[in-house]
């Protein structure tokens, strides 16, 4: 253990979410967000893992031995010592979600590469979910795809001001023909706030599909990089005519609190 302020410290516990694009860490005392942080996600997991790690150790002038117990979620996590158990992506966001909505039953998650929609018990437990396959249409990085077609940045689809009335229409289901789609209107000339708005209102659209095979159990939320867009989350809510509860916290960083959360558990 490590000491502050003259006294000794309780042990902490980590979270460890390696993603497809961001690798998320979050240290927690008694439940609480201590430090955390979100780097790109390197060619090997393990690496990604132990820079995010010492990063977010360094915030509190600590060490792995004042790590209690490491729960990680995401992909390779099997040569990491430092993670003592793994837990999938889907348990580990739903303990997040429900240790700040007690009352959302339903959420969605929108990594980079991949959308999951998910039920769960009122004690925070997975029901039941439905996720796409290959295809990584409604993902970050099919914004990534869209931004480079428009040579703009992605945080710019965020911006109201850069939202057009009156969308474009993209029907393509697949990310490759979606961007096709765009570069034509691009060259017809259509307007680009309609085309930036038109592409929100597709990916809350693709987002929809999976909410709508599942089925939505109130109160119903969203989690991942995804859901940041407002106006990406302001589509959605409009086409499943649902209220999406607002989290109070850092959205990308829910399956890592989740991880955490469920370590303090663990460890205790």
């Amino acid at each position: 253990m490590f000491k502050t302020e003259g006294s000794v410290r309780k042990l902490i516990y980590a979270g460890c979410d390696i993603g497809t694009l961001q690798t998320k860490v979050v240290l927690i005392e008694e439940d609480k967000i201590i430090a955390r942080d979100i780097i790109p996600t390197e060619a090997r997991a393990k690496t990604s893992a132990e820079l995010a790690m010492n990063k977010a150790l360094s915030e509190i002038d600590g060490s792995l031995d004042d790590i209690g117990y490491c729960i990680g979620c995401g992909w390779g996590l099997e040569n990491i010592p430092f993670i003592n158990e793994v837990i999938s992506d889907k348990q580990c966001g739903a303990s997040g979600v429900h240790h700040y909505l007690k009352n959302v039953r339903t959420f969605v998650d929108v990594g980079g590469l991949f959308t999951r929609a998910v039920q769960m018990d009122p004690d925070g437990f997975v029901l039941d979910y439905v996720m796409n396959d290959k295809c990584a249409s409604g993902t970050g990085r099919f914004l990534e795809m869209m931004a480079e077609a428009l040579e703009i940045e992605p945080k710019d689809f965020d911006r109201p001001e850069l939202n057009g009335d009156d969308p474009v229409n993209i029907t393509s289901q697949c990310s490759v023909f979606a961007e096709s789609e765009v570069i034509t209107y691009v060259n017809e000339g259509a307007k680009i706030p309609n085309i930036i708005s038109g592409i929100n209102k597709s990916i809350a659209s693709k987002i929809s599909t999976f909410v709508r095979r599942l089925g939505i159990i109130e109160d119903f939320t969203i989690i991942g990089g995804v859901g940041k867009n407002k106006m990406v989350v302001k589509h959605l809510q409009e086409i499943i005519k649902t209220e999406i509860r607002p989290l109070e916290v850092d959205i990308q960083l829910i399956p890592a609190i989740g991880a955490a959360i469920l370590a303090s558990r663990k460890g205790s």
